[in-house]
């Protein structure tokens, strides 16, 4: 089961955090660790990276299901690439967490 935090909790703090979200920061400049978003249905989200203007990587997994996990990539100049629970590849953030509110 997912953790749920008020704040912006780094990725560390969770003791029983999935590798996929531990290393989620590593090939980004400055190896940044995933902090804890929000949660967006039944996924918490979780990104490496600043939220604007740089390279950075969303995290997103299922609240019941360690199994169950997506990411999607933000570069510098505001383009991104992403696969969704369901497996499709998107280029907009947008799109990537509406998928997340859309899939249980």
């Amino acid at each position: 089961m997912a953790p749920t935090f008020l704040r912006s909790v780094p990725a560390s703090a969770w003791l029983e955090a999935p590798d996929s979200l531990c290393v989620l920061g590593m090939d980004l400049p400055d190896n940044p660790q995933a902090r804890y978003l929000r949660r967006c249905g039944d996924w918490v989200v979780w990104r490496a990276g600043p939220g604007r203007r740089g390279d950075a990587r969303y995290w997103a997994g299922h609240r019941t299901d360690a199994d169950r996990w997506c990411t999607f990539r933000v570069f510098p100049d505001g383009s991104g690439v992403g696969t969704t629970p369901d497996g499709q590849t998107v280029t907009r953030l947008r799109h990537w967490k509406r998928q997340l509110r859309l899939t249980r």
